[in-house]
């Protein structure tokens, strides 16, 4: 009998359908996932790096969860001089404890991704993306197409009320989204310009003007407080603004 979880990672394996896996030295390879049965699932890398025996690790996302999983390389036969299919297992399937780097913030945002420097999308083509939430690091973006992988690089062009943000960022996780053909991309700016620092501070601080403090801490801060004499009145013989 299988683990349920290790059975779930096999399957968000599947769907992401392509993802890094690194091996045991660090080393990025893409893994092409095809179908799965249980805890195993038929794959495909290229040829000269994996091997069987060996033992890949990457993050996705299921049960609405990050998680770490580990597979390992059952066998490895020649597809073709560039591509090795391969069957693997799942052995491993843990809750990530990855934090982001600074808070995220909802949002809901139109812009533009221009390709740069892409592993699927052709450099100078546009995407258009819905962002969906903010930090002074990057975004989480929201895009109609499977093709973004992480470590791509993309310029982003948008307009918001505080400004125009223009800005390279580069994809650091891919998931699938909610839609058929979406993809939740969470981007890191680049060398952030001190435009991009201010518009993005003046949308973060949008959002805390956006819950006020109650109406106490106002009247603090205004400098209005109780007079001596009214302390003591019941509530309908006090003056409007202490009610």
């Amino acid at each position: 009998m299988f683990d349920d979880t290790l059975v779930r990672a096999a399957e968000a394996l599947v769907a992401e359908s392509a993802l890094d896996m690194a091996d045991e030295d660090g080393q990025l390879i893409e893994v092409w996932t095809i179908t799965s049965d249980g805890v195993a699932l038929q794959a495909s890398a290229p040829r000269l790096a994996v091997r069987e025996g060996m033992r890949l690790a990457g993050r996705i996302v299921f049960d609405q969860r990050p998680h770490r999983v580990v597979v390992e390389v059952t066998e490895a036969t020649i597809l073709s001089d560039r591509r090795a299919g391969l069957l693997l297992t799942v052995i491993e399937a843990e809750i990530d404890g990855f934090q982001r780097e600074s808070e995220r913030v909802p949002m809901s945002l139109r812009g533009t991704l221009t390709a740069l420097i892409c592993d699927r999308v052709v450099p100078g083509e546009p995407l258009t993306i819905t962002v969906h939430d903010v930090s002074e690091g990057g975004m989480g973006l929201s895009v109609a197409d499977r093709r973004p992988r992480t470590r791509d690089l993309y310029r982003l062009d948008m307009r918001t009320f505080e400004g125009a943000i223009r800005q390279d960022m580069q994809v650091r996780s891919a998931r699938p989204g909610d839609h058929p053909n979406t993809q939740i991309l969470g981007c890191a700016f680049v060398a952030p310009s001190a435009q991009t620092i201010s518009v993005v501070r003046h949308i973060l601080q949008r959002h805390d003007d956006h819950h006020p403090t109650p109406q106490t801490d106002t009247r603090h801060a205004l400098g209005l407080s109780p007079q001596p004499e009214t302390q003591g009145r019941p509530p309908h013989l006090r003056p409007a603004w202490q009610t």
